[in-house]
């Protein structure tokens, strides 16, 4: 069975190429981080068999990597393609949310237990301080779900009960990474780089906890009736930020009344927008700081997405070497950095 030499190539170039679309901030090639987890899961499948690993353990491997592989995909198509991997579990829609949260859990868990099953003898002193992360990361989790806000007074509280039955199986497994990445950094030294991988696994597990304690279904909630809601923005004017609209029960008059007097009438669209504009562009040109100037500047966010993104590229990278280990080096990456890969048997 030959192992593709060119795979590493597609990998580190589709990953570069999501990298440096996060760090600047700018669309570069659409569908970058998808690519990069195929070509992963293509390595991962073309790797040799081998005879001590247990069959289960690889099949674990290669569903995990599948099922983020599904999750890149639809996170990129939601976000125009260039949603992977920052945009996993953020979507307002519940059953996107869901659908991408449960992909993202069940990915990490499967691959979590693909190490667990070739740690060498889980039950030693060794693993003590994986079980006390995983204890952490449960408690934390618990205190997340059983202390939500409500902004509101008036709002209806979140149903505890729920928040625990949706949240805490997400702990789980976020916890079960920390006793496998553990498992693995203290089993043969070809096992450790799998921790990386499983760190990476558990950043993804946790947006996908984040994302789900935050989605409106599971935070306080208006009572139901007549309530005043704003309508969405759709312009410049101060007449269309102030414009309600009313539930049936209350007409205008009524809202008017609740609110107090209508707010005055606002000046032309054209001379009060391009005044504003006006006025900010001279602050920023007057002003002796860089960081406030259009040219040049650089979101630090984005430094820090850009370096998000990497951890869980290179963190993965590494889970596959050392789940789907070569037999022998292959001729066009020998003497590389990158020797592990293109490899053939």
């Amino acid at each position: 069975m030959q192992r593709a030499t060119w795979l590493p190539v597609v990998f580190l170039t589709a990953a570069g190429l999501q990298v440096a679309t996060i760090y600047y901030d700018h669309p570069v090639v659409p569908y970058s981080g998808t690519l990069a987890m195929v070509a992963l899961l293509a390595l991962a499948c073309s790797a040799p068999k081998r005879a001590s690993v247990r069959p289960w353990s690889r099949r674990a491997a290669l569903t995990g990597l599948t099922l983020l592989t599904a999750v890149a995909l639809l996170a990129d198509g939601r976000e125009d393609g260039y949603g992977w991997p920052m945009a996993v579990a953020d979507d307002s829609d519940t059953v996107a949310l869901l659908t991408e949260v449960l992909l993202s859990t069940a990915g990490a868990g499967a691959l979590a237990l693909a190490v667990l099953g070739r740690a060498t003898r889980l039950f030693q002193r060794r693993n003590l301080p994986g079980v006390v992360a995983g204890l952490a990361v449960l408690a934390t989790a618990a205190y997340i779900a059983k202390h939500p806000e409500t902004p509101y007074d008036g709002m209806i509280p979140a149903d505890i009960g729920l928040r625990l039955n949706v949240l805490m199986p997400v702990a789980a497994v976020g916890a079960a990474l920390c006793l496998a990445a553990n498992a693995a950094w203290t089993s043969a030294a070809a096992l450790r780089p799998a921790a990386a991988g499983l760190l990476a696994a558990g950043v993804l597990s946790w947006a996908g906890f984040t994302g789900l304690s935050e989605n409106d279904a599971l935070q306080a909630q208006w009572p139901p009736g007549p309530q005043i809601r704003t309508e969405p923005y759709t312009g410049p004017l101060w007449s269309d930020v102030s414009a309600l609209t009313v539930s049936p029960g209350l007409s205008r008059a009524d809202v008017l009344s609740l609110i107090g007097n209508a707010p005055p009438p606002p000046p032309a669209e054209e001379d009060w927008w391009q005044a504003a504009l006006t006025d900010w562009e001279a602050d920023i040109r007057h002003n002796e700081n860089p960081l406030l100037s259009f040219e040049g500047y650089h979101d630090p966010r984005d430094s820090a997405a850009a370096l998000e993104a990497t951890v869980i590229a290179v963190g993965l990278a590494f889970l596959v070497l050392a789940l789907f280990p070569p037999r022998r080096p292959g001729p066009y990456l020998r003497g590389s950095g990158w020797t592990t890969w293109g490899w053939t048997a």
